[in-house]
């Protein structure tokens, strides 16, 4: 007999894990305004706090991707790898599953592992660690590639690590009109707005449309080069180069007021005055 149209099955909050829930609530926990209180907060007021269910307590599709793992088993969601040299064979590979909150945690956890820091002292006493690949650009990298993919294109979020070049690509093209030119004047439009709200809400992510400006701030303030941001039609990359960092450029930019040190416009014009002997008020 007909027994009618089979019923998609929504994920519940029950299907969340409480490994994703105990990730998150350490990631809340680290904040100092509002965000703090939802560490400690019911698990239907968490996802509620967060953006990811209604006040029914119902999920949204960006909270099932964030907090859940999908009806058909767990996905890989980041590829790790780590090499010793940019060209060599990979001494560690790992898939990273669903759900995101998850492999985002892990695979910030595999590269600290394999982050080296080099300290630098102010005149002040004052000591900073300057990192081979900044923390705060490394996220922000990792973070825009699992939120701003193309969730239709069934393939992982990559991270290739290697002792100086770390390569994050995610699957698709950037959004209509961005370029690796223009994305850093270019007004953000994100493809996935909600999961990337709520990515900002954990702290995964910066504020909307300063993503990209963290990265160049954290690769300059670190005395290191510019990223590179790639695209083809398939894979969006950010490339960033560690090695020995310009320890001299480094301590100045530690020395300068927050809002200048915060300045993308300042750090950038910075960085081209290091790289060339003249230049015109014009061209900076």
């Amino acid at each position: 007999f007909d027994e009618g149209p089979l019923q998609e099955v929504l994920p519940s909050l029950d299907d969340v894990p409480p490994e994703a829930i105990a990730v998150t609530r350490r990631m809340l926990a680290k904040f100092t305004d509002d965000r703090r209180l939802l560490a400690t907060a019911s698990v239907p007021d968490l996802l509620a706090g967060v953006g990811a269910c209604s006040a029914r307590g119902e999920l949204n599709l960006a909270g099932e991707l964030m907090f859940c793992v999908p009806a058909e088993g767990s996905e890989t969601a980041v590829l790790y790898q780590y090499r010793q040299t940019p060209g060599g064979e990979p001494r560690v590979v790992q898939g990273l599953t669903t759900p995101l909150v998850l492999a985002f945690a892990r695979a910030m956890e595999l590269v600290e592992a394999r982050s080296e820091a080099v300290p630098l002292t102010l005149p002040d006493g004052q000591q900073y660690a300057i990192q081979d690949f900044p923390h705060d650009a490394v996220r922000e990298a990792l973070s825009n590639a699992l939120c701003h993919r193309e969730l239709r294109i069934p393939e992982p979020v990559t991270v290739d690590h290697s002792l100086t070049v770390m390569r994050i690509s995610s699957p698709g093209p950037l959004m209509t009109g961005i370029t690796p030119n223009n994305i850093i004047t270019t007004p953000s439009r994100p493809r996935n707005r909600a999961l990337a709200a709520i990515a900002r809400k954990l702290g995964m992510a910066e504020e909307l449309g300063r993503g990209v400006d963290r990265i160049y701030r954290a690769m300059i303030g670190a005395g290191r080069g510019l990223p590179r941001i790639e695209e083809d039609a398939n894979r969006v990359s950010v490339t960033l180069v560690g090695g020995a960092p310009n320890m001299q450029i480094a301590r100045f930019i530690a020395q300068l007021p927050v809002s200048e040190r915060e300045d993308t416009d300042t750090l950038l014009l910075l960085f081209h005055l290091c790289q060339h002997k003249t230049v015109t008020a014009l061209t900076l």
